[in-house]
């Protein structure tokens, strides 16, 4: 039987990711021979439909299942379509998610886990999505978080034309521990344009450059703050924290 994972990484010790439709790679696995393909995921740069796309790109890959933190209404529909099964993991490793898929610990998702996402497609307006770093979940209220990439939860504010049009606080999946590239990895599949954040290491920095996401530091107060520093361009640019390193940034 042939099951696509969604990954952060390129082998079966990859951590798991979170998200499906913009999640950075699948590895679809034989479980009969555990022989496996790490396949890069086509619709991660998608400015609308990343759901619908990578779903399809699975179901022609011949998956007959998925196993992945979350998914969305429109992936689920074309996977339903399909016959193509679809479990929920939580954090650890591919390896680790196939056993617990051998064992039957994981649970077909019953429905969506995540909402659609504001469609970006050719002849809609152009979202801006900006994602910030917090300490809790109180919306555009909630306090800015001293850690970039052990904060608790980021604030997702989508804006069109200077407006905010929507706003989603979404945990951090990597809170307890990440290794380097995990966060700004999640930040883009969740398609953020903007990062800003009190302060982050270097590595960071230059993640979020490799993914085209403008990172700004400098952050103070709560979201609501943050949007004004960045938009009256008091927020321009990011510097690396000097104790990012201790104090994981």
């Amino acid at each position: 039987m042939k099951i696509a994972v969604t990954a952060n990484g390129t082998d079966l010790d990859a951590p798991t990711s979170p998200v499906f439709g913009r999640c950075p790679t699948y590895v679809l696995v034989d479980t009969e021979t555990m022989e496996y393909e790490a396949i890069a995921n086509p619709a991660i740069a998608s400015g609308g439909g990343a759901g619908i796309q990578a779903a399809q790109f699975i179901v022609a890959r011949g998956a007959e299942a998925v196993v992945t933190g979350n998914v969305g209404p429109n992936a689920l529909g074309v996977f339903e379509t399909a016959g193509t099964s679809v479990y929920l993991t939580k954090e650890g490793t591919v390896r680790q998610a196939l056993t617990a898929y051998k064992d039957g610990l994981l649970s077909p998702a019953a429905g969506a886990t995540v909402p659609a996402h504001t469609g970006m497609g050719q002849g809609e307006k152009r979202m801006t999505r900006i994602a910030v770093s917090v300490g809790e979940d109180n919306g555009l209220d909630s306090a800015i978080s001293a850690h970039f990439g052990r904060c608790p939860y980021f604030v997702l504010v989508d804006m069109e034309e200077g407006e905010i049009k929507a706003v989603d606080t979404v945990p951090n999946p990597y809170f307890g521990h990440h290794q380097p590239g995990q966060v700004p990895g999640f930040i883009h599949s969740q398609g953020a344009d903007v990062m800003l954040a009190a302060g982050m290491g270097g590595r960071a920095i230059t993640f979020f450059e490799e993914y085209g996401i403008h990172a700004a530091t400098g952050a103070r107060g709560t979201v609501r703050n943050a949007l004004e520093q960045y938009f009256g361009q008091q927020l321009q640019g990011a510097e690396p924290c000097s104790e990012s390193h201790e104090h994981g940034h």
